[in-house]
């Protein structure tokens, strides 16, 4: 209650999500690691830093993720606790409506932008920190 009011003042309707973050992973809370061969936290971590994967929310609702390979953007915002992106744009060009895609990062305790991804399988989680 008290911390919601707190939370909503200092992100001003996502004001303060506004920023770079840089995408990393960790092992989920309450598991243990896997070992499937090639996705050991040290071997996805590792991938993921050699990636680069940074994502930046811009005021006026626009986004940008990009890695060493791709770029996309689009429309970002808040829907409660959750950031929602939504792509518009792949590599500079328009990204036809059925082909766009949505994902969801909710909103850890540190501010932290958490990403459900194929990772889970293997008991890890994509994340992203503010810069």
């Amino acid at each position: 209650p008290l911390a919601a009011v707190v939370v909503a003042t200092v992100t001003g309707c996502g004001g303060g999500l506004i920023g770079t973050y840089r995408g990393d992973v960790r092992l989920m809370t309450g598991r243990e690691e896997s070992e499937t061969e090639g996705h050991s936290l040290a071997e996805v971590r590792q991938r993921v830093a050699d990636d680069n994967r940074i994502l930046t929310l811009l005021p006026g609702g626009r986004f940008k993720l990009k890695d060493k390979r791709s770029e996309v953007e689009g429309e970002w915002h808040l829907d409660g606790d959750t950031v929602v992106t939504l792509d518009d744009i792949g590599n500079g060009k328009p990204i036809p409506p059925g082909l766009r895609v949505e994902r969801k990062f909710a909103i850890g305790d540190n501010g932290e932008l958490i990403h459900g991804t194929s990772y889970n399988h293997y008991n890890l989680e994509e994340f992203y920190t503010k810069q």
